[in-house]
């Protein structure tokens, strides 16, 4: 009988793992559950697994210093409810590496494969089912002579709830993920239902990403992409793709919808065509940049306090003449920065042990998918305040720790 119950539950754990990957198809709220269901899961598979049992804990802690660090701040600051929704949007950090390096959670190369492509598939039916219903809208605006990339990422962001970059971030992540299963030479040993599978819910999410007109998404997915092909193929080879590759990625970025209209703000603003009534995408960055740089210099040891940095921002903002920059909230769309104005040194130092710690599991591993998911999601972090919001955190915390303990599963097969 125990070992009957055991079994039901090693299959819940395993199919609740892999319930992981259809983040972008759920609102942040449900996803809360999905990944509690997950836990409790994996809770009973540890406590009906026989020992003697393995538990990653050096690497947990590495992974979730981050949250640990939110936690120590609360104490330096009011216990209100702002405060633990700022840690509640990031405890993926914590709840992820527990059910995975603590819990073992199942991470096999199996479930691996299972996760990545349920996440391509939910990656590419979150963006015909979002592209479907804003057509008419988009229609209307083009008609009405409204510039395309406004109305897509206006339409876009108003009809799904998602901030159109980390919509970006999903959809190239998926694309990564197929392009690896075509390089690596997985797509050949599968059925036929599941190769097209792999290949159009790549095609489709590689479009849709760059539709949304996210500059550094696009760049990043080339970066990480390039890092791919050099991680997987001779060399030889793989500068030939590179170059295809580049050449395809520049070809969207001055041709394609959304995209080139973005890229051409950078043009306009280095070439001082823009009034200083102008605020785009380009010239809204040195607001951010001047005000996130002066907090710096004078919080740069200890910080501000992750309750504090936004209110001194939104006030630097007015200072400035951008008021609507503090009624919108604008972050310093840079995660390094974020920690370093939040928690000061120790901050800098969760973000480096983070990306450097992981980057250096993934390369001793040779691990090149986890190389060049890592490589993408630091260079987004760059222009996003990318591990703040739970859009970006979960998806970042699950594939991550997913990684990380695959590669432990490998070294203890």
């Amino acid at each position: 009988m125990r070992g009957s119950w055991s079994t039901r539950v090693m299959l819940a754990s395993y199919f609740a793992t892999i319930a992981l990957g259809v983040m972008p198809l759920l609102d942040p709220r449900p996803m809360v559950w999905v990944i509690l269901a997950w836990l409790l899961t994996a809770l009973l598979h540890f406590l009906l697994r026989p020992a003697p049992r393995i538990v990653h804990t050096k690497e947990a802690l590495i992974l979730s210093a981050p949250i640990l660090l939110m936690l120590a701040d609360l104490l330096r600051g009011p216990m209100d409810q702002g405060a633990w929704r700022l840690v509640e949007r990031s405890s993926a950090l914590l709840v992820l590496p527990l059910g995975f390096l603590v819990l073992g959670a199942p991470s096999g190369a199996t479930v691996r494969d299972r996760i990545t492509q349920v996440f391509l598939v939910s990656s590419a039916l979150f963006a015909s089912i979002v592209n479907v219903g804003i057509l008419d809208r988009v229609r209307v605006g083009i008609q009405d002579g409204d510039p395309f990339d406004v109305i897509y990422r206006s339409a876009f962001a108003s009809f799904s709830g998602v901030h159109p970059p980390y919509a970006a971030y999903w959809f190239f992540t998926a694309a990564l993920f197929g392009m690896h299963q075509w390089f690596a030479g997985d797509l050949r040993a599968k059925t036929v239902a599941s190769r097209w599978t792999w290949i159009i819910g790549s095609v489709i999410c590689s479009l849709a990403g760059t539709v949304i007109g996210s500059r550094m998404p696009l760049l990043a997915f080339g970066l990480a992409l390039t890092a791919l092909l050099f991680g997987l193929l001779k060399r030889q080879r793989a500068i030939g793709y590179a170059f295809v590759a580049c050449f395809v990625i520049l070809g969207l970025a001055f041709f394609a919808p959304g995209i080139s209209q973005r890229v051409q703000e950078i043009r306009s603003a280095g070439s001082g065509q823009e009034t200083s009534s102008d605020v785009n995408s380009v010239t809204v960055r040195a607001p951010i940049m001047h005000c996130s740089f002066s907090l710096l210099e004078q919080q740069w040891l200890l910080g501000a306090g992750q309750h504090g940095v936004q209110p001194i921002l939104d006030a630097c903002y007015t200072e400035l003449g951008h008021p609507n920059m503090a009624n919108a909230g604008y972050g310093p769309h840079d995660q390094v920065i974020h920690w370093w104005l939040c928690f000061g040194v120790a901050g800098l130092g969760a973000f480096v042990l983070l990306f450097g710690w992981s980057m250096r599991e993934a390369w001793l591993h040779k691990d090149h998918l986890h190389f060049a998911f890592l490589l993408f999601m630091l260079a987004c972090s760059c222009t996003e305040d990318l591990l703040t919001r739970q859009w970006g955190v979960v998806l970042f915390a699950c594939f991550n720790t997913l990684f990380i303990a695959s590669q432990r599963r490998k070294e203890h097969a």
